[in-house]
């Protein structure tokens, strides 16, 4: 499991590279894609466009999931997955903090604890009790 963030990183890229050299074929990567790291977004920070053309260049199968907050089309995918023969990676396309709409998209939340009746905010909109 990588975060976007994470692949700004040169060592997540040079593990991709061993993992193909030695055929790593039982390694499956999920990357949570939320298009936010740290404090920022990652168009502000350093952007990673087309990511998925990035994991292809360094000979890894890649699949993405559209929307990664249905269980249904991430059982699918991850379902589906065969033996290729070389690493699999899974980009999830996902929202931080989905659901709660005081919360949703904003990069703020995304090293921040929840404080005060922001819990009760959340947990109402989730419908939780």
């Amino acid at each position: 499991m990588l975060s976007d963030g994470e692949c700004q990183e040169g060592t997540t890229w040079e593990s991709l590279l061993i993992a193909t050299r030695h055929g790593l074929s039982n390694l499956v990567v999920l990357v949570d894609y939320n298009k936010i790291q740290a404090l920022s977004r990652l168009e502000d920070a350093l952007p990673l466009e087309n990511l998925r053309k990035k994991f292809d260049a360094f000979n890894c199968f890649c699949v993405e999931v559209s929307d990664a907050h249905s269980f249904s089309e991430l059982v699918q995918v991850l379902s589906d997955l065969e033996d290729v023969g070389k690493p699999t990676v899974v980009i999830l396309n996902t929202v931080k903090g989905k659901g709660i709409r005081e919360f949703e998209d904003d990069p703020a939340w995304h090293a921040r604890k929840l404080k005060g009746n922001e819990l009760e905010v959340g947990k109402q909109e989730l419908g939780i009790r």
